[in-house]
């Protein structure tokens, strides 16, 4: 769906950015379609992809398409069979650092913070 607001290529909107909120710093952009809320341009960029539903960075092994760059980086882990996040008290190897966050709570008995 094209909204007309963010091109194909999500990468420049018009005039139509609205100024978030100002009370304190930082300023913030607000999306035109949602009302969801960025401390940068940028951010807003990228997110913009989700209306428009543009995923311009493909996968070379496979064809799957994914809406930001680094989504693909961590997606090649799979082909590569790449694990760079490793857990210091067994030694065991993961693709994502979010995953070994949770695997290290096994050992240290910590709860996860956002649960609380």
């Amino acid at each position: 769906v094209n909204h007309g607001i963010f091109n194909q290529a999500g990468k420049c909107l018009p005039d139509v950015i609205q100024n978030g909120k100002t009370s304190g710093m930082p300023l913030y952009v607000r999306c035109p379609i949602c009302q969801k809320e960025y401390k940068q341009k940028s951010t807003l960029l990228q997110h913009g992809c989700v209306h428009i539903e543009s995923r311009p960075y493909p996968c070379g092994d496979c064809g799957k398409r994914f809406r930001q760059q680094s989504h693909l980086v961590q997606h090649l882990r799979i082909h590569n069979d790449e694990k760079p996040y490793t857990c210091i008290y067994c030694g065991r190897q993961f693709r994502q650092r979010t995953i070994l966050n949770q695997h290290t709570r096994i050992h240290t008995g910590k709860k996860d913070e956002s649960a609380v």
